[in-house]
């Protein structure tokens, strides 16, 4: 079947108000990050006992660190303005490269309850 996609006026500018609405129209740095290599893929309950018994460490911007093949706890701290509640948000999380061989993967916990699944083909968690 073939179609032809026929672009008028009227549909152009719908096309851009829907693109306007999904643009992320302010960034926010998030603080630093800190890793704890794992002995196992195995996690533990993640509570405040779990935090305090591990030995973490800053990960710098822009950096490499990590052994290939570990695994691995991260964590930072955030909130949320009171100006952006209520509003769409999204959270932008870069691991790995589509265009390498390893293939990072993750599960992002929010306020200790998993949120979503992270790879470096799915970086933004909305």
């Amino acid at each position: 079947m073939r179609h032809k996609n026929y672009m008028t006026v009227d549909k152009i500018k719908h096309f851009i108000n829907t693109l306007n609405r999904r643009v992320q129209k302010k960034l926010t740095e998030l603080p630093p990050f800190h890793y704890t290599q794992l002995e196992s893929a195995f996690v533990p309950a993640l509570d405040e006992s779990f935090f305090k018994n591990y030995q973490w460490t800053k990960i710098e911007s822009n950096s490499f660190w990590g052994k290939p093949g570990a695994d691995f706890i991260m964590r930072s701290s955030f909130a949320v303005p009171d100006q952006s509640c209520g509003k769409v948000l999204a959270l932008n999380l870069p691991i790995g490269n589509a265009n390498d061989f390893c293939h990072p993967e993750a599960l992002v916990y929010i306020d200790a309850k998993p949120l979503a699944g992270l790879d470096c083909n799915h970086q933004e968690i909305a």
